[in-house]
């Protein structure tokens, strides 16, 4: 596992891909906290010159869950604890109803006029 900054990666892209499809998994984080993880999809066909079908072995795609645990080495309920700001937000189970907000939103009869700052463009 290969782990670089943002701007490692961007400059080193190319390769960076190049050790993805080599089978490396490669690991592109802010500080610490990854963002983007580079790695072979499921199933991959190369075609060379000869079209000759390279099957590559597959790998299984890792909820987020267990990326988590696999990354920082703790179940993701402990991280979202240690860092709430990455916690996905809570579910909200109530229906949404339509019309609900009927007379609290304002909208002026020329809203869509035109802006004298742009005359000159018009």
């Amino acid at each position: 596992m290969t782990l670089v900054s943002i701007a490692e990666a961007s400059l080193n892209l190319a390769s960076l891909i190049e050790l993805a499809q080599g089978g490396e998994e490669v690991i592109i984080a802010e500080g610490e906290k990854p963002l983007v993880w580079l790695t072979l999809p499921a199933e991959t066909r190369l075609d060379t010159p000869a079209q000759e079908k390279i099957k590559l072995p597959s790998y299984r795609i890792l909820t987020k869950e267990e990326a988590i645990e696999k990354t920082y080495g703790m179940p993701a309920e402990e991280f979202y604890r240690k860092y709430p700001e990455y916690a996905p937000p809570p579910k909200n189970d109530k229906p949404r109803v339509f019309g609900s907000l009927e007379g609290q939103i304002w909208m002026s009869d020329d809203f869509d006029a035109p802006l004298e700052d742009f005359e000159e463009y018009m």
